[in-house]
């Protein structure tokens, strides 16, 4: 099967996504960037350490990176580069039909669940910015995420994030208003 080939506009979405889970800007990413996310989302929702709706947090954000780094470690240096977290991610959501809804479906909807997100609810500016800030968006990508989307849209739902991320992840559409989820790119 001859690898999938990303429009320069996706490969520049990727990068965004690396440089945005590096929490640390080391130009890595750990377990411990992952671990990050999870805190961050335990912090902004307010779950209590060691509750099950933080260790689920914990284990899906570390489930992620164990399947990034299964594959997507290709050096075997038990880190993912940015060079490394491009060719994963355009494998693993680009090279196969159903990549998003094994690879980030399950995240979101684990976040749904465990912050009491419905498909239906809408997302206040402040819902909208507290998970991105939990994914680790800046303030000013914040404030261009919210004018591509929520300023978009009369009743912005977690369902509309959800196709959100499913248009940045594998959306080749330059036109596209999911490209600006994780603000300027």
């Amino acid at each position: 099967m001859a690898p999938p080939v990303p429009t320069e506009l996706q490969i520049r979405k990727f990068r965004k996504r690396f440089r945005v889970l590096d929490s640390d800007g080391n130009g890595v990413l750990d377990v411990s960037d992952y671990e990050t996310v999870a805190q961050r989302i335990r912090l902004r929702f307010h779950l209590r350490e060691a509750s099950p709706e933080a260790d689920r947090i914990t284990a899906v954000y570390r489930g992620l990176f164990a399947r990034m780094h299964k594959y997507g470690d290709l050096n075997n240096d038990h880190v993912i580069d940015e060079n490394e977290f491009v060719t994963t991610t355009t494998w693993s959501l680009l090279g196969r039909p159903d990549g998003f809804d094994r690879a980030i479906l399950p995240v979101l909807h684990s976040i749904g669940e465990v912050c009491g997100l419905r498909s239906d609810t809408v997302l206040t500016d402040r819902l909208f910015e507290d998970l991105l800030a939990a994914e680790g968006v800046t303030p000013p990508d914040i404030l261009v995420a919210h004018a591509h989307l929520l300023d978009a849209s009369a009743s912005f739902t977690f369902a509309d994030l959800v196709q959100a991320n499913r248009d940045f992840y594998c959306s080749a559409d330059p036109a596209g208003a999911g490209n600006w989820l994780l603000g300027d790119f």
